[in-house]
């Protein structure tokens, strides 16, 4: 059971909107500059300010579109959110572009100032992506896909009978699953057990000739879902699986969720080692861009450390990563106590979460955070924005972490791993944020935030790591769900 035809489908679909974008901002410039001058571009303006704007738009539509997942087949899926979404990325990316103006008086031989042009471009810009995005690129992609004979797709449907016709349905709306997915619904009673549940489902598919299955579940835990998943994926094959639990996780795809079900996609390939290499340059150079970006910040971070507390500005523990080899951890002193982390009140704290516990909620709050004169004056900001995680690019540069990867674990937390699912996190390098990190953070108990890093250690790839960076800038910005 091959992954290349959904990853094919897939990049088919991304390679085609991109230039589609490309086209799109190009043809509104031309045709926004010839409503404002009457001319052609490159005659009244200046051709390097014309190729400037051009790319800021591009390079900004690529980065929100990937943001929001816009370059996903499963965009076309719902017509309302994909229109509401890029809708949203045009104003964005308009309101950044007239800021940078403003802010930086850019000479106009470097970039376009006519606001009549950027008043006419928006506009123009605005027409053609939703023609494209909404109208012509689905049905298009589908009619050269069905040319060049792609064939079809065959999903294997588990599950309640009652809901999962709406799932199908939901499907259908798009014109590339509708011409490219058949459904073959099992009409079979799914077994508790979820080792038993995967070789029912397996057989069903052969004797089927399944590619990808797609899995209900109502009740069962998160036990139960991660083990289905972690068997599917150890076999390669394609799958989606909803479960209520999704919702509460806040982690889902919106495209194919529903007001009671969340989605979770996973059709990741088991990364090649050539693909390894170009993430550990990437993690290298971020590492090293974002020491000297951040460099500022943390020389006072570490002033103001100094100079209000006693004691050295790191704490520095020993965490468990890939392959569980221990690393030194790095990471600015946010308490009095040195030992903060190895101390009795963070293992209480964290015995109270791995029984069930939301770190938010007020009774593991309590236990671990017994008095607040514990946290330094500066600790209390450096945590809730996690700029106390900062010194852990040195981590990232000498290889024992990934800018993008599941929590560092303590190694007094090992015992707590105690199923085959949990464990699949060691499989992949820590990482200084992940999906745990932009997700979920303090907010949600044990086992969901294991559940989130056990789904980035199996459906990792090039666009969720992307996604997890810029989301974790914003996320910084909030300080949404840091103690």
């Amino acid at each position: 059971m091959s992954l290349r035809k959904s990853v094919r489908l897939n990049r088919f679909y991304y390679l085609n909107l991109f230039v589609a974008d490309i086209i799109a901002i190009a043809g509104a410039l031309f045709f926004a500059v010839i409503i404002r001058f009457g001319s052609i571009p490159f005659l009244v303006i200046s051709p390097v300010a014309v190729f400037l704007t051009f790319a800021f738009f591009l390079l900004l539509t690529h980065v929100i579109s990937m943001l929001d997942d816009l370059y996903s087949v499963r965009s076309t899926v719902n017509k309302t959110m994909n229109t509401f979404r890029t809708i949203r990325m045009v104003i964005i990316s308009m309101t950044l572009y007239i800021s940078l103006q403003f802010l930086l008086h850019s000479p106009e031989e470097y970039f376009i100032a006519s606001r009549l042009v950027l008043l006419y471009f928006m506009f123009i810009w605005l027409t053609f992506i939703l023609l494209s995005r909404i109208l012509i690129m689905p049905y298009m992609c589908s009619f050269i896909l069905k040319s060049f004979r792609f064939g079809k797709i065959t999903i294997c449907v588990f599950g309640d009978t009652s809901i999962r016709d709406s799932f199908v349905r939901l499907l259908r709306n798009s014109p590339i699953y509708r011409e490219h997915l058949t459904f073959v619904n099992c009409e079979s009673i799914l077994l508790e057990n979820p080792a038993d549940r995967f070789n029912l489902c397996m057989k069903y598919m052969e004797d089927n000739n399944g590619n990808e299955l797609l899995m209900i579940f109502d009740d069962e835990s998160i036990d139960v879902i991660a083990t289905f998943a972690m068997l599917c994926h150890r076999i390669s094959v394609p799958f989606i699986v909803y479960s209520k639990r999704f919702l509460n996780l806040k982690y889902f795809d919106s495209w194919l969720s529903t007001s009671k079900h969340g989605a979770l996609v996973f059709c990741s390939k088991t990364r090649a080692s050539a693909t390894n290499f170009v993430w550990r340059v990437a993690d290298i150079v971020l590492g090293i861009i974002g020491i000297i970006v951040f460099f500022p910040v943390m020389l006072f971070i570490s002033l103001a450390i100094k100079l209000t507390t006693k004691g050295p500005v790191l704490f520095v523990q020993n965490r468990v990563g890939k392959d569980r080899m221990r690393f030194r951890f790095y990471k600015f002193r946010s308490m009095m106590i040195d030992s903060e982390e190895n101390s009795e009140e963070h293992k209480n704290y964290f015995e109270e979460y791995a029984k069930g516990s939301a770190a938010e909620k007020s009774n593991t709050k309590t236990v671990f955070k017994k008095a607040s004169s514990a946290i330094t004056p500066i600790g209390r900001v450096i945590r809730k924005t996690s700029i106390d995680e900062l010194p852990q690019f040195f981590n990232v540069l000498s290889g024992n972490m990934s800018i993008v990867g599941p929590r560092p674990c303590i190694e007094y937390e090992l015992k707590y791993y105690d199923t085959e699912w949990l464990n699949e996190r060691f499989r992949v390098k820590p990482g200084l944020t992940g999906i745990w990190q932009v997700y979920g953070r303090s907010r949600i108990a044990f086992k969901d935030a294991q559940f989130m890093d056990f789904v980035y250690a199996i459906s990792r790839n090039d666009g969720m790591n992307i996604r997890l960076i810029l989301k974790t800038l914003l996320v910084m910005t909030s300080g949404k769900g840091g103690l």
